[in-house]
C-alpha cells in the first residue's frame, strides 16, 4: 500500500536505516526465518532496481492500515512491513505483498493503485492485487458486534476492548464477544524480534491540533501543497481536515509544512 495521503481516520537511534537495531544472536523461530526472508527478498528486489540505498526497509509488529502487508511512505522514503500480517501470508502472498511496495517505490506513491502502478506490479512478477485476504481463522483476534458484523485484527484490544466501526452503527460500538487465537501465526515472538530488529524511526511531530499545514508536493495534484487543518496528532501522522473540502486526511508528520512549498524558479540565460 503506498501512503502519503490516508483519507480517513522507538525513537530514531544512530543505527544505519534499514539495518538490524540488535546484532547479537538469538533464537529464530521458523515464523522469525520467514520474515527474514521476506526482507531478504525486498532489499534484493530494491538493489536490483537500485533503489536500496533510497528506500530502507524497516518491521512493526502491526500497521493499522495496511490491507497488503506493508506501506510505502512518500516523504520518508521508506518501506514498512506489518510482521503480523506477513506472518499470516502465504509465501506466495508474502513475496507479492513485497513486490507491490517496490513498484509503489519505483513509480512514485502518488501513482496509487494506478494503471501504471499495476503493471510495474506485474512487470516485477507480483499480481498487481491491491490486497490480501487471509482466512479469518488465521488471525489472533476475532469477534462480533451485537449487530453480528464480524472482526479480526492482528492488534490486541484496547483496555475497553474492540469496537465495530461498521458504517450502520451511528457511531462504535463495543463487541458483544472477542476472542484470542493463541494458534495464530501473528502471536509467533518472530514478529515481535522482526520490529526490534529493524524498527521504523520516530520523527517527532512539529506541529499541534488546531495549527494550519500545507501538504509537500509529491506528484499528487489532488493533495501538492494542500491547506490542511490538525485535528489529531497521532504516533507517526496528523489526523487533519482539508480546508477546501472538509475532509478528513492523514498525513506522515514528514509530509507537511507550515508554508506552502514554492516552484523552483529556473534561472535566465546569464544569470
Amino acid at each position: 500500500m503506498g501512503a502519503a495521503i490516508d483519507q480517513g481516520k522507538t525513537p530514531a537511534n544512530s543505527t544505519p536505516q534499514g539495518a538490524p537495531a540488535n546484532d547479537a544472536p538469538q533464537h529464530v523461530t521458523p515464523v522469525g526465518r520467514d520474515l527474514e526472508k521476506v526482507h531478504r527478498f525486498a532489499e534484493d528486489l530494491l538493489a536490483q532496481h537500485g533503489l536500496r540505498d533510497d528506500w530502507p526497509v524497516f518491521w512493526a509488529e502491526s500497521l493499522e492500515m495496511s490491507d497488503g502487508g506493508g506501506v510505502t511512505r512518500a516523504f520518508s522514503k521508506r518501506i514498512v512491513f506489518s510482521a503480523a500480517h506477513m506472518a499470516i501470508l502465504l509465501p506466495a502472498e508474502r513475496r507479492d505483498a513485497v513486490r507491490h511496495e517496490v513498484a509503489h517505490a519505483i513509480v512514485g506513491v502518488a501513482a496509487g493503485h494506478s494503471d501504471v502502478w499495476k503493471r510495474k506490479a506485474i512487470e516485477l512478477g507480483g499480481s498487481g492485487s491491491t490486497s490480501h485476504s487471509p482466512s479469518a481463522l488465521l488471525y489472533p483476534w476475532y469477534g462480533m458486534c451485537p449487530d453480528d458484523h464480524p472482526l479480526i485484527s492482528v492488534r490486541p484490544p484496547a483496555a475497553t476492548g474492540f469496537i465495530c466501526e461498521d458504517d450502520s452503527h451511528d457511531e462504535p460500538v463495543e463487541l458483544k464477544w472477542w476472542k484470542r487465537n493463541a494458534k495464530s501465526r501473528a502471536l509467533d515472538p518472530g514478529v515481535k524480534k522482526m520490529a526490534e530488529m529493524f524498527p521504523e524511526p520516530v520523527t517527532a511531530p512539529a506541529f499541534e491540533i488546531g495549527d494550519t499545514v500545507y501538504v509537500i508536493p509529491y506528484g499528487d495534484t489532488t493533495y501538492d501543497n494542500a491547506q490542511l487543518t490538525v485535528v489529531e496528532v497521532g504516533a507517526r501522522q496528523y489526523v487533519t481536515r482539508h480546508v477546501a473540502t472538509g475532509e478528513e486526511a492523514t498525513v506522515d508528520f514528514e509530509g507537511v509544512a507550515a508554508k506552502p512549498h514554492e516552484p523552483d524558479v529556473p534561472s535566465a540565460p546569464g544569470e
